[in-house]
C-alpha cells in the first residue's frame, strides 16, 4: 500500500515539473517610439492587460496626436506565450467638437520566461461636426518588455 502512495507522489511531482514555474507578474519596457509599455500576465503566461503609454503620431492634416491605449481580456486570441487583439474605441476632445475613432491592433510573443516582444499598430480618424478632418497613424510600433 505504501508503495502505491509513493508512486502517486512521484507521478504528481513529474506533472508539476512539466508545468514549469509561474511567470505571473508585471513586465515593463519600451516601444520603438521610446515610450513606456507595461503588460500583466497570469500564472499560465497569458496576457491579462497591456498598456501603451503616450504613443504619438503625425496626422495628414499637419497636426499631431498622442494617446494611451490599454488592452484587457477578453482578447481575440490569448494563449500561453502569445496574444493578438484588434479593436477600436471612441474619444471626444475640444468640448466634444472632435470625435476620434481609434482603431488598434496588437500582437505579442513571449521570447523567454521573462521577456515579451511584439507589434502595436494604431490609427486614429478625427472628425469634426461629422466630417473627417485628419487621419493619424504612426505605422507599426515595435515593443519589448521584461520582468
Amino acid at each position: 500500500m505504501a508503495r502505491g502512495g509513493l508512486l502517486l507522489i512521484v507521478s504528481l511531482a513529474g506533472v508539476l515539473a512539466l508545468a514549469g514555474p509561474s511567470h505571473a507578474g508585471t513586465h515593463t519596457g519600451k516601444t520603438s517610439q521610446g515610450k513606456r509599455v507595461a503588460l500583466l500576465t497570469n500564472g499560465q503566461n497569458e496576457l491579462t492587460r497591456i498598456t501603451f503609454f503616450e504613443w504619438r503620431s503625425r496626422c495628414n492634416s499637419g497636426g499631431r496626436f498622442t494617446e494611451t491605449t490599454t488592452f484587457k481580456q477578453p482578447l481575440d486570441r490569448s494563449a500561453p506565450g502569445l496574444f493578438f487583439d484588434r479593436s477600436f474605441y471612441r474619444i471626444r476632445q475640444g468640448d466634444g467638437n472632435f470625435r476620434i475613432r481609434v482603431k488598434v491592433r496588437v500582437r505579442g510573443d513571449r521570447v523567454s520566461p521573462r521577456r515579451w516582444k511584439g507589434v502595436f499598430k494604431p490609427t486614429a480618424v478625427v472628425k469634426r461636426n461629422g466630417n473627417e478632418v485628419a487621419t493619424c497613424s504612426p505605422g507599426k510600433i515595435r515593443w519589448h518588455a521584461r520582468r
